[in-house]
């Protein structure tokens, strides 16, 4: 039965290549929609009595990058750049092994620009949207009493909190992806056989 082993084994890796591809671009899907968080103000009237009504602020939160087709498009080509980035520079198989080989004399830089887009876009949204969180808490100070403040505040704590996370667990994921390159390039550049692919990498990178 060795042979339906093996076989058993190939298939298993092709799924597995495929699924982490998935979650991987997964990932980067829902770190981009976590930096773009930003609270959104409901108002509404209460009645409080015959005459008089209360006027009530509620905070939900929503992504502002919008779902269309040019959007998901444009992210698949960012986060393919980011995979590929990894596939080219850890000088892995797409799958099963290789022998790895010299391909550069010195830091390949234009392969930064495969990453760029994502990690650019990563940083304006994040960005962007703690700007328009503050923006918000400023206009709503000057319009809200002592016992709507309290809430606005920790409402507006709880969403910058979350927002330090994201920042966090991105930055965490990149200097631990950098750290692995710079040490798979100093390993011998040559000559080196490599049976790890591509989702296995992905796998050590990305922590999927």
């Amino acid at each position: 039965m060795p042979h339906h082993q093996y076989v058993e084994h190939k298939y298993t890796r092709w799924i597995m290549l495929v699924l982490r591809l998935l979650w991987s671009h997964a990932y980067l899907w829902v770190m981009l929609h976590a930096a773009n968080v930003v609270p959104k103000v409901n108002e509404h009237l209460e009645s409080s009595g015959l005459w008089s009504h209360d006027h009530k602020i509620l905070l939900s939160y929503k992504s502002q990058i919008g779902f269309s087709l040019r959007g998901e498009i444009l992210f698949l080509f960012k986060s393919t750049g980011v995979a590929l980035f990894l596939y080219l520079y850890s000088r892995c198989s797409f799958y099963g092994y290789c022998v790895t080989r010299k391909m550069w004399d010195t830091f390949p830089y234009p392969l930064l620009m495969l990453i760029v887009p994502y990690l650019a876009s990563f940083l304006y949204q994040w960005i962007k949207s703690v700007l328009i969180t503050f923006w918000t808490l400023a206009i709503l100070i000057g319009i809200c009493d002592g016992d709507s403040m309290r809430y606005l505040f920790l409402e507006f704590a709880k969403v910058l909190f979350f927002k330090i996370l994201v920042l966090a667990n991105f930055s965490a994921i990149s200097l631990r992806t950098w750290a692995l390159l710079k040490i798979l390039d100093e390993e011998p550049e040559q000559g080196i056989v490599n049976f790890s692919n591509l989702g296995e990498h992905l796998n050590v990178f990305l922590r999927i």
